[in-house]
């Protein structure tokens, strides 16, 4: 990762893969909006930024993500994800491609669409 904005995005992964969730919002904006088609009235602000957080905080242990591409364009930057924890003993993983608009040098908008199938 060359750019700010990509390498906040791998200090995140990398905080979140070492179970440090506090403070995470700070990457945030003020104003930050999630745009999920399966989410529509999700929270605006940190309050949203904060609640996204503790959905991959409670997925279970071992939490791993992986930034597996990353290209940018402007104030945005496309990443394709890879997530993985473990919940009763059963190692999980899941897809994330993720749209991110940069305000700040922090995040301003999260276009994401996840599924819980590993990348072939």
């Amino acid at each position: 990762m060359s750019s700010p904005h990509k390498a906040l995005l791998e200090t995140l992964a990398g905080r979140m893969s070492a179970g440090q969730f506090d403070g995470l919002d700070a990457f945030f904006t003020d104003d930050f909006r999630l745009h999920d088609p399966g989410k529509p009235q999700w929270p605006v602000g940190r309050a949203g930024a904060v609640q996204m957080i503790q959905g991959f905080s409670a997925l279970g242990e071992d939490l791993r993500l992986d930034v597996l591409d990353a290209i940018e364009e402007g104030d945005k930057v496309v990443v394709r994800w890879g997530v993985a924890w473990t919940r009763d003993g059963v190692r999980e993983q899941a897809a994330i491609i993720g749209i991110y608009r940069f305000a700040d040098r922090r995040i301003a908008e999260d276009w994401g669409v996840a599924t819980r199938a590993p990348w072939p």
